[in-house]
């Protein structure tokens, strides 16, 4: 990909800022990076062509290590409920233009409420209980937009996770969700273009936060910005469906 000075230091600048947020939580490069990228006139094919390498890398240097900390019940159900959806909907945004980002951030602000009220039980365990259709929908809004991980975000949180476990998990999946998409687009495209610099930024910050960030934060604190996490993606997705 070729780009001038100035558009070369701003991918540069939103591949740094969204992978601090993978490295951290899990998830970032793709929700971050994609609204960040496409508001610089990339189309969605070429963000994910540019993000999605970094991402599955950042994903899966992140659970390799820490396999024994795998919930496999819960990635299995997420592959056979999720990646459908994820399927259908990356193969739909490319014939037609969806927006679902008032839902999703609806759908965000109730689990922080869940999260923060636990008189609110009964909601949590009506989530659970029609877990495979919230699933099917994290999948398919993630195809269609690539925001998916807010909801995976809010989705896992509910597990109460610690935060090795929380952390692990949310790339797992997440790494599922890039390898995906990575294959569909080739079947599609027949090709993919990697930006080398990119990616090597990419894995430079996430070396970084992950030996000198992540270990200080305990797992109180781990769970407390888990909460303004799916706040601030909430927010971003109202103010982002009104732009």
């Amino acid at each position: 990909m070729e780009f001038d000075f100035e558009t070369n230091l701003l991918v540069a600048i939103i591949v740094s800022v969204s992978t601090i947020s993978q490295a951290a939580f899990g998830v970032g490069i793709l929700l971050w990076g994609t609204p960040a990228l496409m508001l610089l006139n990339f189309s969605f094919p070429d963000a994910l062509g540019l993000l999605l390498p970094i991402s599955l890398l950042v994903s899966g240097l992140q659970f390799a290590p820490n396999i024994s900390k795998l919930d496999f019940n819960f990635i299995g159900q997420f592959i056979k409920f999720s990646i459908p959806g994820l399927t259908i909907g990356l193969l739909l945004v490319m014939f037609v233009q969806l927006h679902l980002n008032i839902v999703i951030a609806l759908m965000l602000l109730v689990v922080f409420i869940m999260r923060k009220n636990y008189f609110l039980s009964t909601l949590r365990d009506l989530t659970l209980k029609y877990d495979r259709i919230f699933m099917f929908f994290v999948g398919f809004s993630h195809g269609i937009s690539n925001l998916g991980g807010a909801l995976l975000v809010a989705r896992l949180s509910l597990e109460r996770y610690s935060k090795n476990h929380f952390r692990t998990n949310v790339s797992a999946t997440y790494f599922v969700f890039a390898a995906s998409q990575l294959i569909i687009l080739l079947m599609v495209n027949g090709k993919l273009t990697i930006s080398i610099s990119y990616i090597l930024i990419g894995l430079c910050f996430y070396f970084i936060v992950n030996t000198l960030l992540a270990p200080r934060i305990n797992t109180k604190l781990f769970d407390s910005l888990i909460n303004y996490l799916i706040l601030t993606m909430a927010i971003f997705l109202f103010v982002r469906s009104l732009i």
